[in-house]
C-alpha cells in the first residue's frame, strides 16, 4: 500500500511540472513559436486530488476546430468517463436491486499519457503542430474531477506534388522510362494515371492520405497483369507545409494466364466451371 502510495504521489508531481509555466509539452512550445496561444491547465486541481478521486466527465475542446472525429480521438485515450448506464442507475437507486453507479477512478499519469498519444494521433494525420493539453477542474465536495482534452490542430501538411520513379532509377528522368520500363501497350493509361495522381495537389498529407495513393497506385499494375508490384513513397520537401511526394514504383514481371487447370470438380462439367471463372 505504501508503494502504490508513493507511485502516485510521484505521479502528481511529474504531472505538476507538466503544468508549471515555461514547462509546456514539445508540441505547445513549436505552437508558442508560431505565434500561437498555449494552453492551460488547471494546476491546482490537480493538486488537490487523491487515490479515490473519481472522473464525473471527459470531454474534448478545440481551439482551431478538427479534421477528427471525437470517436477516433476517445479511441486513443485510456481516460474515460462513467458510462451512460452511470445516470439510469443514479436516477434508480432507490430500488433495492440496483447498484449505485461507480465511476472510474483518476489516474494523472494515464491523462498525461493520454495527451502523447492526442498528440501523436494529429501528427500522424498531418497536423505536425498540433498542441495538446487538459484542463482538470476538481469537484473537492464530491471528490470528482471533470476532464477536457484541449486541442490546436494547427496547420496541416499538404501535398504539392506527386512524382514517380522506378525503383533503382536516379531522381532525374522521365517518369516514362528508366530501368524497369512499363509494358509498351500501357503507355497511354499510365499517361492517364500519372495525371490522376496530379490530382492529389492540395490534399492534406497524412499517414492515410499517403497509404492510399500508394495502394490505388499499386492496384493499377495489379490490375493490369503486374501481380509482384511494389510501391513506396518518400516526402521529398517540407516547405511551408508543403510536402513534394515521391512514388518509388518496382512493377516487377508482367504475368500472363496459360492455362487453367480444374480439379475435383465432381457433379459439375468443366463447361460450366469455366463459363463462372471467365
Amino acid at each position: 500500500m505504501r508503494t502504490e502510495a508513493r507511485g502516485y504521489i510521484a505521479a502528481l508531481l511529474l504531472l505538476a511540472v507538466f503544468t508549471a509555466p515555461g514547462a509546456g509539452q514539445e508540441a505547445a512550445d513549436t505552437s508558442a513559436a508560431a505565434g500561437q496561444e498555449d494552453v492551460d491547465s488547471n494546476e491546482p486541481s490537480l493538486l488537490l486530488v487523491d487515490t479515490e478521486t473519481r472522473i464525473e466527465s471527459v470531454g474534448f475542446r478545440f481551439l482551431s476546430g478538427t479534421a477528427l472525429g471525437e470517436e477516433d480521438l476517445y479511441g486513443q485515450v485510456a481516460t474515460r468517463g462513467p458510462s451512460p448506464l452511470t445516470g439510469v442507475q443514479g436516477a434508480l437507486g432507490f430500488l433495492p436491486w440496483i447498484s449505485p453507479p461507480v465511476r472510474p477512478l483518476f489516474s494523472p499519469l494515464a491523462l498525461q499519457k493520454d495527451v502523447a498519444r492526442i498528440r501523436e494521433r494529429y501528427r500522424r494525420a498531418g497536423f505536425v503542430d498540433a498542441a495538446t493539453d487538459y484542463d482538470v477542474a476538481l469537484d473537492r465536495a464530491s471528490n470528482r474531477v471533470r476532464i477536457d482534452f484541449v486541442v490546436d490542430q494547427g496547420e496541416p501538411l499538404l501535398i504539392d506534388s506527386v512524382s514517380v520513379r522506378w525503383a533503382g532509377a536516379p531522381r532525374s528522368g522521365d517518369p516514362m522510362s528508366g530501368a524497369v520500363p512499363i509494358a509498351p501497350d500501357l503507355r497511354s493509361a499510365w499517361a492517364e494515371q500519372l495525371a490522376r495522381l496530379g490530382g492529389a495537389r492540395g490534399r492534406r498529407f497524412g499517414g492515410d492520405e499517403r497509404a492510399d495513393i500508394e495502394i490505388q497506385t499499386a492496384h493499377w499494375f495489379l490490375d493490369r497483369g503486374y501481380p509482384w508490384a511494389k510501391v513506396t513513397s518518400e516526402a521529398l520537401d517540407t516547405v511551408d507545409h508543403a510536402v513534394d511526394l515521391e512514388l518509388v514504383v518496382s512493377p516487377g514481371p508482367r504475368a500472363r494466364v496459360d492455362e487453367i487447370v480444374f480439379e475435383g470438380q465432381g457433379r459439375l462439367s468443366r463447361e460450366v466451371i469455366q463459363r463462372e471463372v471467365t
